[in-house]
């Protein structure tokens, strides 16, 4: 689970996670004239300050942290941390943060190629070594877009200091655009009782709809273990196969191996630009213009060398035993089909399609009907084969990574609709505990193993 701030810890667990404000904000204007980079602990010529200690006193050991302070038509003060606007905009693998982070940044050190079609707005781009097919629209906005690439220098350049200084340094950030944008953000009003203007203090952007500069984004990746596009070399070999790593392995903030291979953590979350559900973003190689989610990980399990019990973030520099890792913020998505579903589905998908905060694939969608797949079903009753089609989908969460089946039987069916109904908590949708589903051997060789969802029972590991 990643910080975020408003989290509250205590002896480092995640204690809880309130809700706070959910608000949504249209048509607000990104310009220099309404924009500005603020200490949170600044003091207006009223007296008044920007975030009053009285309503708000979570910062005050940190009032030389930088914020931006957005006024909108209303006179309302949208203030939104430095911190968080890095972490919206740029925070979509921990390689482009760390980038960020090494000034002075280069183009070189993000992307090694790029050509952009003016007529169609096509942008290709050949990513750096050890950048994440997760950011190939956020570099995408940085190649194409003036303002998002000073925005980008700003975070590296505004944290270098005089060594004699003492303190933390904190890192500033603005807006990666100008011009109209709806903002969604969750956060906590203030000064509602004073006369000051009211202050809208932001924990989270949930999604911003500024477009970005391009129609549609083709990207390679480079392998870094192969040293070639992609992780293929010459001869179509896959990436080698790595250490097994320990099933509660520990982040140090330490220099990783330089001998382990890198590994990919993976955080799912909702979409956090609307305008790119609109466009194509694609991986060269894919038969299918889907998202950069595409771009997997090596996750191969070594043999018999000893489990790797620490990780750090960044690449390998040193001899220890600490997997380098990355992290990738994908979008959760519902990858289904474009035809229309079959009868016995059509009451599943409602269901699954009111449940928020997931993202659903369906595995079966390269067949005849682009649906579900035939089948022989073995009931109990019989023992006999019958005919049948189902329909298999890839679910994640933040907390669970399952497979549910929907089967073309009336009794199996009732349960698969009855996942859903009766309007599960918050809490039961995001664990989507497992059970086994068998099938006759060698039916289903094309898909990984099947399991079933269940909002009930003990949590089975499931054998990915």
């Amino acid at each position: 689970m990643l910080l975020r701030i408003g989290d509250i810890y205590k002896n480092q667990e995640l204690v809880c996670r309130p809700d706070y404000h959910l608000e949504a904000f249209g048509s607000v204007q990104i310009h220099s004239s309404s924009v500005r980079l603020l200490k949170v602990g600044h003091s207006f010529e009223s007296g008044a300050f920007l975030l009053p200690l009285g309503e708000h006193p979570w910062h005050r050991l940190h009032t030389h942290s930088y914020a931006v302070m957005v006024t909108l038509a209303d006179g309302v003060r949208l203030v939104v941390p430095c911190v968080e606007l890095i972490r919206h905009y740029f925070g979509s693998s921990a390689s482009l943060l760390a980038k960020l982070f090494m000034p002075p940044l280069e183009r070189l050190a993000l992307y090694s190629k790029a050509e952009f079609d003016e007529a169609t707005k096509q942008l290709f781009l050949e990513l750096a070594p050890r950048i994440r097919g997760s950011s190939a629209s956020d570099i995408g906005r940085l190649c194409l877009d003036k303002t998002a690439w000073q925005a980008a220098q700003r975070v590296g350049a505004s944290v270098l200091k005089d060594p004699v200084l003492q303190g933390p340094a904190y890192p500033q950030c603005m807006f990666p655009f100008i011009g109209r944008t709806d903002l969604q953000a969750s956060g906590k009003w203030l000064n509602q009782t004073k006369g000051e203007p009211r202050t809208f203090i932001v924990y989270r952007i949930q999604s911003c709809s500024h477009r970005f500069p391009f129609v549609s984004l083709k990207y390679e990746t480079y392998d870094q273990t192969s040293g070639s596009r992609d992780g293929k070399d010459g001869r179509g070999m896959s990436k080698q196969m790595s250490a097994r790593d320990a099933r509660r392995q520990s982040l140090v903030e330490q220099d990783a191996s330089n001998t382990l291979a890198s590994k990919v953590k993976r955080f799912y979350e909702d979409a956090r630009f609307t305008d790119l559900k609109r466009k194509k973003v694609w991986r060269a190689g894919e038969q299918d213009a889907e998202s950069a989610s595409a771009d997997e990980s090596d996750s191969g399990v070594g043999g018999s060398a000893p489990e790797v019990k620490e990780a750090a973030l960044g690449a390998g520099g040193a001899t220890d035993r600490i997997r380098p890792v990355d992290i990738d913020m994908l979008p959760f998505a519902k990858k289904l089909s474009d035809k229309p579903p079959p009868e016995f589905l059509e009451l599943f998908l409602a269901e699954l399609e009111k449940i928020e905060g997931i993202e659903v694939e369906l595995l079966t969608r390269d067949s005849d009907d682009s649906w579900t797949y035939p089948f022989r079903r073995y009931t109990d009753i019989s023992r006999r084969p019958e005919p049948s089609r189902m329909a298999a989908f890839r679910v994640r969460s933040t907390h669970a990574h399952s497979y549910v089946v929907s089967i073309d039987s009336a009794r199996i069916n009732e349960f698969s609709h009855g996942l859903f109904e009766g309007a599960p908590s918050e809490s039961d949708r995001s664990k989507l505990l497992s059970a086994h589903l068998s099938w006759p051997t060698g039916e289903l060789a094309n898909l990984p193993v099947v399991v079933r969802a269940s909002l009930s029972g003990d949590e089975a590991e499931l054998p990915l």
